[in-house]
């Protein structure tokens, strides 16, 4: 029988190494690699969103409860829609402890690419029970069009 030292192992010890030097990058980013909440936080996008075309218009739907209308920024720029805002913790008392926390608070933003279609100086949005939705209507000039061909 032969025993596998992996200590010895030149893949394994390549592998160690590679994972000490992308903690050692996430850490200079202020990230603890081995914290649970880690990749829980760099798995989840915030705001969820739905973007969808429909009767000459794209619609995007975003999910942002605990926010106010008048907190939630919307910029267009070069192309991109940026959402950006800040869910505030709660305030909670000495007293209470949490059982499970989920609920992420903070910064967030989200950026869209639009199609060239989108008619960017009529953008709409509307916010209501926590759900934002913006209208951008398409530019009826980026439509299809015919093109006269001339002979000479």
């Amino acid at each position: 029988m032969i025993f596998w030292d992996a200590q010895r192992d030149p893949w394994f010890s390549e592998l160690a190494r590679l994972q000490k030097s992308m903690n050692k990058v996430f850490s200079a980013l202020g990230e603890d690699p081995n914290s649970p909440e880690f990749f829980v936080k760099r798995s989840r996008l915030f705001p969820p969103i739905n973007v969808r075309k429909q009767e000459g218009e794209y619609k995007i739907i975003a999910e942002i409860p605990g926010v106010k209308a008048d907190e939630i920024e919307l910029s267009v720029q070069g192309g991109t829609l940026t959402i950006r805002g800040e869910r505030k913790p709660e305030i909670l008392g000495e007293d209470v402890s949490y059982h499970r926390r989920e609920r992420s608070h903070g910064a967030f933003q989200r950026s869209v690419s639009l199609p060239d279609t989108v008619d960017a100086s009529n953008i709409g949005a509307n916010y209501k029970n926590g759900v934002l939705t913006i209208t951008m209507p398409m530019d009826k000039a980026s439509g299809p069009r015919k093109i006269a061909v001339s002979a000479e």
